[in-house]
């Protein structure tokens, strides 16, 4: 009530003409205006550091297999292999037999005893030739495998051929039931 009476005097005095009084002490803030509207967007910032690297996710699922390549350049060569021989040669002969030996398995068993060689086995014609090519001694007489071959060396029939140290008597045929040795090679 009192700010009341002041006012009505404040408003008296100045209904009349006089000075100006001094300014008044300012008033208490008055409440907050409404929000304004928000000003235009400004200039992009700088780019900041990057952060810390994040954990290292699951693995996916294994993709299709590609395409081959190229073929790549060829490697080196290997090693030289063990040296080798164009056929059989001559290693020794059985006790004179006739062609009657039980078969072919029975010829090879007498040419492994004749030679001391699981290896070894009938000598055929161009065995006997490339051993004497190479120098080595044939005995006068024996018979190699050839054809026609022995009847299988089951019979004692027209079987088994005799081989010189002659290359051209090779090929000539005697009797099964005659004795002769049988010519082994490894």
């Amino acid at each position: 009530m009192k700010k009341a009476i002041t006012l009505a005097v404040l408003l008296v005095a100045c209904a009349t003409d006089g000075e100006t009084g001094p300014p008044g002490p300012p008033g208490d803030d008055g409440e907050p205006g409404a929000v304004g509207e928000p000003g235009p967007e400004g200039d992009e910032g700088p780019e900041g550091d990057p952060g810390e690297q994040g954990t290292v996710g699951l693995q996916g699922e294994q993709g299709p297999q590609g395409e081959p390549g190229p073929q790549g350049d060829a490697g080196p060569p290997g090693p030289t292999g063990p040296a080798g021989a164009i056929a059989g040669t001559y290693c020794g002969s059985t006790a004179p037999t006739t062609g009657d030996v039980g078969g072919y398995v029975n010829v090879r068993n007498l040419c492994v005893a004749a030679c001391s060689s699981n290896d070894a086995h009938l000598c055929v014609e161009h065995e006997l030739i490339w051993s004497m090519q190479l120098g080595i001694a044939l005995p006068a007489s024996t018979r190699y495998g050839g054809v026609p071959d022995a009847f299988a060396w089951t019979n004692n029939g027209t079987v088994g051929t005799v081989a010189t140290t002659q290359v051209g008597s090779l090929g000539a045929q005697i009797a099964g039931s005659t004795l002769a040795p049988i010519a082994c090679c490894l």
